[in-house]
């Protein structure tokens, strides 16, 4: 099995097709690797965005930078994981925070246009892609000012994580009353 074909498989985006289309796919996109050695950054904060990323191996750190110095580590990504889902897709297709490999690194590159075709083609791709990107959601709508409101949480492992990763923030989480 190629690199791209292991990454893919690892990955949640892609959980929903198969080996061979896995293949098929490799074979014909534009699937690009690059590799990143220790503390080297993967993207800086407002680099442009115009792939979705997946870890092949190696980890990073996903950190804001203050104007006062301080820095705070957001999230921190593995194998399989995938970054820019929601930037490459926005009017301001910019990352918001940097990016750093915390170990040597290989990050596995998904165009754009690939996403989309994917998308079209495949329904259970979509279903996949857009649950990733609702779950982005959560965790960004979470981070704003005051309150923020959610309903009819999907109860699936993609969520368990990013309510993780909220509370790793320092987000208050309450359920309200009468509510499963």
């Amino acid at each position: 099995m190629d690199l791209f074909v292991k990454t893919l498989t690892s990955c949640a985006l892609f959980r929903s097709l198969s080996v061979p289309e896995l293949e098929e796919i490799s074979r014909q996109a534009q699937l690009t690797t690059r590799q990143y050695a220790r503390d080297e950054v993967v993207a800086f904060e407002e680099d442009p965005c115009a792939a979705v990323g997946i870890l092949a191996s190696g980890s990073v750190h996903i950190q804001r930078i203050f104007p006062s110095g301080k820095l705070i580590t957001i999230e921190t990504f593995g194998p399989g994981d995938s970054f820019g889902e929601a930037l490459v897709f926005s009017d301001q297709s910019t990352y918001p925070a940097t990016l750093t490999a915390r170990e040597n690194t290989t990050v596995v590159y998904v165009p754009k246009t690939l996403i989309l075709a994917l998308c079209s083609r495949y329904p259970n791709f979509l279903e996949d892609f857009v649950r990733a990107l609702s779950n982005r959601i959560l965790l960004l709508s979470a981070l704003a000012s005051g309150q923020t409101l959610v309903n009819d949480l999907l109860d699936s492992d993609d969520t368990r994580v990013m309510l993780d990763a909220l509370h790793r923030l320092g987000v208050n989480r309450q359920r309200l009353e009468g509510t499963d």
